[in-house]
């Protein structure tokens, strides 16, 4: 049993009947979290058992505000706001599209006339230094994501300033500089230009593909650390889309989609395009490097930055501008999980629309159709408004055709040819679902299955292709 009181001065908690009567480092602050209901009075006397562990085991010590993040696994950004607050840390806000780029170039040349130990520090507490102040040329202004670690103090003494200010500077925004002004080496591309010789002479191919040349093509490991290199830059420039193009028999462009806008990344001449369609089907999944007259869907996945990252690849045969060429384009879907949004005012909800979703969301039973051309963003919708609904106590299940963002907390069904969309909805009514995702109506017999989940007892999401909603009637 816990029992707590507290003033504004003191925190007194008794835990498992023993007393723990301290004057807690952050104790005004405690008493301003409970005042302004961040955290109850259950959650104060854990962070208080906590931190006295801490100081008998003399291990590591730790503030109010580190135990409720690192320990109790609270909002970092809610909790540190409130600590720089409290503390009087300026808060370093900022939409990073809309940032100059000669300021994100000035916080790089700053970062870089450090010592690169410092470097390292700085990087390990999550700490940038953002600029000199304006008025004072001598006073460095510091971000930081905790700017009440004391191991920033420490590196400001090797430093040897005497005048700065260290401000709260929130994670995400700290994570997207860094992006920019730190991105990993692209190993891929660095072996590219060391390899740049064997791109000199094309092979010239008579009639119908030699696949004992197209074999010497594919072999040059510099076809490999382009693909692979393109993997990496598609997902560092926040690309949707990779297109591979071939535009001539020795010509391909690989272009990115960005922004919704194609922009063209790398043009690969002296080169078959055969050759690097070969090598994307080589090191993708469920692809026939020999199959050149149908279409096809493949996958990849790949460790990027610490992230796995799922990418599906589309394959169909194009016209070529000689007759001997089979061409193919390939576009390949980048699936990044960090990318799905979760809430629905981020995608532009709001006033009454938004009330209005929530509660059709919100129902224990019913259809929500979401209706649009492609590419409008009917699936990102419900993607979000799943992640509204999901909790422990509701079976959720998918049945996607792709499965694009794993969903945490529901069971998503693969689609194959030994299970199409009408068997497995037959399936799912038998495997007690309370809310079903079918992620396209493509056909009179899915929506007769998604109509029949509505009506008994299930809430059941999907999109149709229509320009309107109205339409999705008719």
């Amino acid at each position: 049993m816990n029992n707590i009181s507290f003033t504004e001065g003191k925190i007194d908690v008794k835990i498992n009947d023993e007393d723990y009567s301290q004057e807690l480092v952050g104790n005004k602050l405690a008493y301003l979290l409970l005042k302004k209901g961040v955290i109850d009075s259950k959650t104060v006397s854990r962070a208080v058992f906590l931190k006295q562990k801490y100081l008998q085991d003399g291990k590591v010590r730790k503030n109010l505000a580190q135990i409720l993040v690192q320990d109790l696994n609270f909002d970092h950004d809610l909790i540190f706001r409130e600590v720089a607050t409290f503390y009087a840390f300026r808060t370093v806000d900022f939409d990073l599209k809309k940032l100059p780029d000669n300021i994100i170039n000035d916080i790089k040349n700053l970062l870089e006339t450090f010592d690169p130990e410092v470097r390292k520090l700085l990087l390990h507490v999550k700490a940038l230094p953002l600029m000199f102040d304006i008025n004072n040329k001598n006073k460095l202004i510091l971000g930081a994501t905790d700017p009440t670690d004391k191991g920033i103090l420490r590196i400001l003494q090797r430093l040897n300033i005497d005048r700065y200010e260290i401000t709260y500077l929130p994670p995400a925004n700290y994570e997207k500089l860094i992006e920019i002004i730190i991105t990993p080496e692209n190993e891929y591309l660095k072996n590219l230009e060391d390899l740049e010789d064997q791109y000199q002479a094309p092979v010239q191919i008579e009639g119908s593909v030699d696949e004992g040349l197209l074999e010497v093509e594919i072999n040059k490991s510099a076809l490999i650390n382009l693909f692979e290199g393109a993997l990496i830059e598609g997902v560092r420039k926040g690309a949707s889309d990779i297109h591979i193009l071939p535009e001539s028999s020795t010509e391909t462009s690989i272009n990115f989609r960005v922004d919704g806008k194609l922009v063209v990344w790398h043009k690969q001449q002296n080169t078959l395009p055969e050759a690097i369609i070969a090598v994307v089907k080589d090191r993708s999944r469920g692809l026939d490097r020999f199959e050149r007259e149908s279409g096809q869907d493949g996958f990849i996945q790949r460790e990027i930055d610490g992230h796995i990252i799922r990418f599906r690849v589309s394959i169909i045969p194009i016209a070529g501008s000689e007759i001997r060429n089979k061409f193919e384009s390939i576009v390949i879907r980048i699936l990044d999980d960090r990318k799905v949004i979760k809430n629905l005012s981020e995608l532009g909800f709001s006033g009454y629309a938004l009330k209005s979703f929530k509660k059709a969301i919100s129902n224990p039973q019913g259809l929500i159709i979401l209706t649009g051309p492609t590419g409008c963003g009917k699936s990102t919708t419900l993607q979000a408004a799943l992640h509204q609904v999901i909790n422990p106590s509701v079976n959720v299940i998918t049945v996607e055709d792709p499965i694009e963002y794993i969903i945490r907390g529901a069971r998503q069904v693969k689609l194959s040819h030994k299970l199409d969309f009408d068997h497995a909805l037959r399936y799912i009514l038998r495997h007690d679902p309370d809310i079903v995702l079918v992620g396209e109506m493509r056909d009179k017999e899915t929506a007769d299955i998604a109509i029949k989940l509505a009506n008994t007892g299930h809430l059941t999401f999907s999109t149709l292709h229509t320009n309107d909603a109205p339409s999705a009637i008719s």
